[in-house]
């Protein structure tokens, strides 16, 4: 049997007023106490560091739980706005493209 695995699909802009949302649906997904949370960020138009910032508390929270946090989709500047927040930071892992959150490593990124 496969480990849980749950995915969050974001559409739009992440900024400052919709970034309690994109919290909201990351507080549910670890409350379900997953292996795995795959965020799908492929229709995202921009994410501001309100967004950026949420994803990393998000992925510390969930490590402490041995859960991982996979980004799937992930646009080059927000690639450049994680890097940002440099080394000892609880970054999730990027997803490649036609890679799995099964093949991908799991436990703390």
């Amino acid at each position: 049997m496969d480990p849980p695995v749950v995915t969050i699909a974001v559409t739009g802009n992440v900024d400052g007023c919709t970034v309690r949302i994109l919290e909201g649906a990351l507080d549910r997904a670890l409350g379900h106490r997953p292996d795995r949370v795959v965020v799908d960020l492929t229709g995202v138009r921009s994410l501001t560091v309100d967004g950026v910032t949420a994803l990393i508390e998000a992925t510390a929270r969930a490590n402490e739980n041995s859960c991982a946090v996979y980004l799937r989709g992930v646009r080059p500047n927000v690639v450049k706005e994680l890097g940002m927040y440099g080394p000892g930071r609880a970054i999730p892992h990027i997803l490649g493209r036609g890679e799995s959150p099964r093949s991908a490593p799991g436990g703390v990124c």
